[in-house]
């Protein structure tokens, strides 16, 4: 009898049935946001602290259930995760999720996303769904009510207290990441939906906007038409280099290239280099290259064929227009879009395995870069006037690092395994690009080569390492008159 009036007491002090939902809620939104939170520190994420679609957790459970709210959980778990590694490769989350349909063509025998990240994945589902079992068993529509509440609350708190705004979660609208604002909300189905929204309106667009670009600058181009762009040699060589992004430290920078600094290339060249502006992935940047403007791929696939793009004007001028790439022709369409854009005649993992050429990568394996070099520097041997589009791939991330990478990353204290092998892949492109160049029946091409964008490395201390609104670029013009090396940049001329 006492046992019972004690208890009476107690739930009469305090209402523990009653706080039973807001306790929930409250586990449900620190499990649920604690994972992406903790890894802010050590992954290089825009992620804001507190995803309000957990807020909508107890209404699906007041209304449907609790079945349907655990799976409405794991499904914004993975929106979530989506969201939070979508910048990271310079995609927005729209982007990432129509990815899903490229996953055939990936190497998926080995981990390459990082266990602990997995494993903490799996511990915040885990967790997320017992606190919903054992919290909102008798969840009220008041209760979802509240939770709707907070969620206006932190809203308001990030707008009006501009802690990093509502809308500004793509890392690309934040280039300094050592100083990454605290984004205190954002919606992950939000940035979807508006992703989408974006899209849709922009392929309303006419015009395609006109962006700064190292082919237009090399080239003598002004605006977005490449019809009169001047190609200072018998050929022309345009190589964009995946996940070559710059330095922040210079000296860094310029030891990233040396490989390409033999003799035989700075006698037979004039070398300038700079920085051009980028934004997006490595589709992106294709355009931006090859066309001078922003755009998306998926929309040149609607017919909008473009005659101002350089390989259909270098084809109007002449030239044998070749494109080469040592992955597979359907990853991103490439098939379907590059002939819309002047490069008609191609070369595939799907027709370059004929040839038995080595393969190389992990995650996406294909053609060893350097043969396909090789296989440039032969075309561009050839009689005739020819003009080579190379997009590499082995420099890819996520790279795996073998045993003497871990060794190495040890030894120098400020880098990690997955740097080493980055860093040792690049040099290894710039190596085979300087025995190409230095070639006697090659010395008279007009060589642009640029990055995409910045290495998407997850880990924060890696990507801080680099800059994230430029990427480098290296003109080699053949020597007509008597020059020195010059070094500029045309980064600050492009934002103005």
């Amino acid at each position: 009898m006492l046992q019972i009036e004690a208890a009476a007491l107690r739930d009469a002090v305090i209402p523990w049935p009653r706080l039973r939902p807001a306790s929930g809620l409250l586990a449900l939104l620190v499990l649920s946001n604690l994972g992406s939170f903790a890894v802010r520190a050590g992954f290089g994420s825009g992620r804001p602290l507190i995803n309000l679609d957990f807020l909508i957790i107890p209404a699906i459970c007041a209304v449907l259930g609790l079945r349907t709210g655990a799976l409405a959980y794991v499904i914004l778990v993975l929106i979530d995760l989506l969201v939070f590694l979508a910048p990271v490769f310079h995609f927005d989350a729209l982007q990432a999720l129509a990815l899903a349909r490229y996953a055939g063509s990936l190497n998926l025998t080995a981990p390459h996303l990082p266990l602990g990240l997995l494993a903490l994945a799996g511990l915040v589902i885990a967790c997320g769904v017992l606190t919903i079992s054992c919290s909102f068993r008798r969840v009220r529509l008041v209760h979802a009510a509240c939770a709707l509440f907070l969620g206006v609350v932190l809203v308001a708190v990030d707008v009006f207290g501009n802690t990093g705004g509502w809308q500004q979660w793509h890392r690309h609208d934040q280039p300094d990441l050592m100083r990454l604002p605290m984004n205190i909300a954002t919606s992950g189905i939000y940035s979807i939906a508006r992703d989408t929204q974006l899209y849709w309106e922009g392929r309303k667009v006419g015009p395609w906007k006109s962006v700064p670009s190292a082919t237009r600058m090399a080239l003598g181009v002004p605006g977005t038409s490449f019809r009169h762009a001047s190609v200072q040699g018998r050929n022309f060589a345009l190589i964009i280099v995946e996940s070559w992004g710059q330095r922040v430290d210079p000296l860094e920078a310029d030891r990233l290239v040396q490989p390409l600094w033999l003799p035989e290339v700075l006698r037979a060249y004039e070398v300038r280099q700079g920085t051009v502006p980028f934004e997006g992935s490595t589709t992106a940047a294709e355009l931006r290259e090859n066309c001078g403007v922003t755009y998306q791929f998926q929309w040149v696939l609607g017919g909008q064929k473009r005659t101002e793009c350089l390989p259909a004007a270098l084809e109007a001028q002449g030239f044998d227009v070749l494109g080469i790439h040592g992955f597979f022709g359907s990853f991103f369409d490439r098939t379907r879009w590059w002939p819309n854009i002047g490069i008609t005649h191609s070369a595939f993992l799907e027709s370059l395995q004929s040839e038995s050429l080595p393969l190389c990568g992990h995650l996406f394996r294909g053609i060893c870069d350097e043969r396909l070099i090789e296989k440039a520097g032969g075309e561009l041997a050839k009689p005739g006037r020819h003009a080579v589009y190379l997009l590499t791939l082995n420099s890819h991330l996520p790279l795996s690092p073998e045993r003497q990478d871990f060794e190495a990353a040890r030894a120098q204290r400020d880098s990690n395994p997955a740097l080493v092998v980055y860093s040792r892949q690049l040099r290894a492109v710039f190596q085979a690009l300087a025995r190409q160049a230095a070639r006697q029946d090659v010395r008279d091409t007009h060589f642009v080569i640029v990055g995409d964008h910045s290495p998407p490395f997850v880990d924060y201390d890696a990507a801080r390492l680099f800059r994230q609104d430029v990427v480098p670029y290296i003109e080699l013009r053949p020597r007509t008159h008597s020059g020195s090396r010059s070094v500029g940049s045309i980064s600050e001329t492009a934002r103005n």
